[in-house]
């Protein structure tokens, strides 16, 4: 295989992982891998299915609220510009400290 993983600083090929030469934190890629069957075991695919989607849809609701706090910030930036050139008042300047 073709694929390297970072590890200690060098490249580790991915084939040293799966023989648990190289270790992902301090368990093995064998560990990992019994820690994923027990909890497909307990939960089941259906409830960890249910589980994602309602991670999903936390997400997009995040985003969402981000992109709609967004542009309220926009409006009331574009509502505090000064009014446009063509609509100015024309006055005329007076000294005051003429006598």
């Amino acid at each position: 295989l073709s694929l390297a993983f970072a590890c200690d600083g060098r490249t580790a090929p991915l084939e040293k992982i799966i023989r648990g030469e190289i270790e992902m934190g301090s368990f093995s890629i064998w560990h990992w891998l019994i820690v994923l069957v027990i909890i497909l075991l307990v939960f089941g695919t259906k409830k960890l299915r249910n589980i994602g989607s309602d991670l999903g849809g936390a997400v997009k609701g995040f985003k969402d609220g981000m992109k709609t706090n967004e542009e309220a910030k926009t409006e009331q930036i574009q509502s505090q510009t000064p009014a446009p050139a063509d609509k100015t008042v024309d006055v005329q300047a007076k000294d005051v400290n003429k006598s």
